[in-house]
């Protein structure tokens, strides 16, 4: 007799009113931590997906990693990424969030020495992305650096006036997180100096 899987994760039981709190009370700009996302057996299921993963070097002046063409491939994460992007997930983040989201996508990507993400806002004014997200699937080998780092961010007359680093979020295994896309959610991934970082990260959209 086959063994039922393991599921996902269920977004119905999650405590919406205090999740939207405390993605309101996030600084330098709302956002949210969940860790322990899934069960052990589907986080070791998308490490070893990883193995047979499609990624290639993308590098340019902001950022170099390694990344898929397009949505996850390989059957665990491409299964995860339906689920995180499905109706009920979405609906749960729109009321977590205020945003009237409608839609998301991801990609997979690896991390590792030498890599690393400029301090940018994700924000594009022909591109409706609304709300960013990164699940830590992992890592391979002691990791340093690859931390999520947040900037507390002033805006004069359209533009950014002032940038302070203000908090930084460790690539914590089985972490999902999530932030506001503003004009002032600027943001960074800090240079990996050892190991390989494991995610899958995209939007959502309005």
């Amino acid at each position: 007799m086959k063994r039922k899987s393991a599921a996902w994760f269920d977004p119905t039981t999650w405590d919406l009113d205090a999740l939207r709190a405390q993605f309101a009370a996030g600084a330098p700009f709302p956002h949210l931590i969940l860790d322990d996302l899934l069960p052990a057996k589907r986080t070791q299921e998308l490490m070893k997906s990883f193995q047979r993963e499609p990624i290639f070097p993308h590098d340019d002046e902001l950022y170099a990693h390694l990344a898929s063409l397009t949505t996850p491939q390989d059957p665990p994460l491409r299964a995860f990424h339906e689920v995180l992007t499905s109706q009920p997930v979405i609906k749960a983040l729109a009321q977590i969030t205020g945003r009237p989201l409608v839609r998301g996508d991801g990609r997979s990507y690896a991390y590792t020495a030498g890599h690393y993400l400029l301090p940018h806002t994700d924000r594009n004014p022909m591109d409706p992305r609304a709300v960013a997200f990164i699940y830590y699937v992992g890592t391979l080998g002691k990791l340093s650096g690859g931390d999520l780092e947040l900037y507390d961010c002033e805006e004069k007359d359209g533009y950014l006036a002032r940038a302070t680093p203000k908090k930084r979020i460790a690539p914590k295994p089985n972490r999902l997180v999530i932030f506001n896309v503003s004009t002032t959610s600027l943001h960074q991934v800090r240079e990996i100096t050892k190991g390989t970082r494991f995610s899958v990260a995209g939007w959502f959209y309005e």
